[in-house]
This record gives C-alpha cells, sequence and structure tokens, in this order.
C-alpha cells in the first residue's frame, strides 16, 4: 500500500501483540499530495488507526 504513493519505503520496527500491532516506517515522498493519498488510504484500513508524520529532512 505504501509502495504506490511513496518514493521510499524501510519497515524500521515492527510489534505485533495479541490486542495491537505497531509499525514504523521510514517514507519519502516526492510532494505533499503523496503524502496525503498514503494517509488517506492508510484510514481506510481501520476507524482507530493512528498515523504520525516525523519530519526527518523536510516534509518534502
Amino acid at each position: 500500500m505504501l509502495t504506490a504513493s511513496c518514493a521510499g519505503v524501510n519497515l524500521r520496527r515492527f510489534d505485533e501483540r495479541p490486542d495491537a500491532l505497531d509499525a514504523s516506517f521510514q517514507v519519502q515522498f516526492d510532494d505533499f499530495e503523496h503524502l496525503a493519498k498514503s494517509k488517506a488510504e492508510l484510514q481506510k484500513l481501520h476507524s482507530a488507526l493512528r498515523i504520525s508524520f516525523v519530519d526527518h529532512r523536510g516534509l518534502v
């Protein structure tokens, strides 16, 4: 799913528990539109999904 909108995707952390799953990815976007598209697609997966974007080198 992320690879469709991201210029680069790297899994950084994956924690699985019986009641939850936590995953962290380092992603690169070509522009803000791709970031917004990825966020919208991820939010369709589950209503309780939490998404955080952290600026590493400049958001876009």
